[in-house]
């Protein structure tokens, strides 16, 4: 259950992910963040396309179990990494939104660390706490 040719698909996402690379550091920030938001606009298009054909497929009892078994894990995977994504590029900010903050108390997904104050920091012993996911 595809959403059409892949490749299309393929290559505009490659086009508009080199474009946003470039411009997060060269480009103006308003070209990054239409580049960005269209790249996620056409993964989020293609997913709800082959979407559409599963449930078609389904309701129309075309193709074969292992086939409609097959596209439906590839399609809740997608799903999956086109929320994480959206997500990232939305919460806080966005990327650059949260680099630009000193702490980050705002957002929909917070580390209790990061909302205590500093007095509840020095009796807990926590310091300047920032997540760490891989500690050495």
């Amino acid at each position: 259950m595809s959403a059409g040719p892949g490749h299309w698909i393929v290559a505009a996402t490659f086009v508009l992910g080199l474009g946003t690379l470039f411009t997060v550091t060269y480009g103006p920030e308003w070209v990054h963040l239409s580049l960005a938001y269209a790249m996620h606009g056409v993964v989020t298009i293609a997913l709800a396309v082959a979407l559409g054909k599963l449930i078609t497929s389904l309701v129309t009892k075309q193709g074969r179990a292992e086939e409609v078994l097959a596209s439906a894990g590839a399609i809740w995977g997608m799903n999956v990494l086109v929320f994480a994504s959206w997500y990232w590029r939305i919460d806080g900010g966005g990327p650059k939104g949260r680099r630009l903050h000193k702490s980050y108390k705002e957002g929909a997904f917070l580390f209790p660390q990061a909302t205590m104050s500093e007095e509840a920091k020095k009796m807990m012993n926590v310091g300047n706490w920032h997540p760490h996911f891989i500690d050495y």
